[in-house]
């Protein structure tokens, strides 16, 4: 089961590189806004909330706490170069401050979920 965590975490954050950085392009016309929020944020958010759970699960071991803390301050430091090397390294990306709001808040949630699970589960 540990190698099955840290391999659908690898495959997790080869995806989410990916979606930040690969040209991607979309014939069909996208809606803007989903319950009016921009639909970038919601995308965004919904790449880093698993962030938490799939790294504690990886590198969980027999401190999950320890796991968690180190999961939250990787996905802060992770989504943050992300965001600020997107205007660096490609042409057809820029820095957003929103997006990298929306990724801090999806850690943040993914975060509160795993340590709602590690409780529950401790009991």
């Amino acid at each position: 089961m540990k190698k099955f965590s840290f391999y659908l975490f690898i495959l997790y954050f080869l995806t989410v590189l990916y979606l930040c950085f690969g040209h991607i392009s979309v014939d069909e016309e996208l809606p803007q806004l989903l319950w009016g929020i921009p639909i970038d944020k919601c995308a965004h958010f919904g790449m880093f909330l698993p962030f938490p759970i799939f790294c504690t699960m990886a590198f969980a071991g027999k401190k999950p706490w320890r796991a968690l803390s180190f999961s939250l301050i990787a996905g802060i430091l992770i989504a943050t170069s992300i965001e600020l090397l997107q205007s660096f390294l490609t042409d057809y990306r820029t820095t957003d401050i929103w997006d990298l709001v929306a990724n801090m808040a999806a850690i943040a949630a993914g975060g509160l979920l795993t340590s709602i699970f590690l409780l529950f589960r401790s009991r």
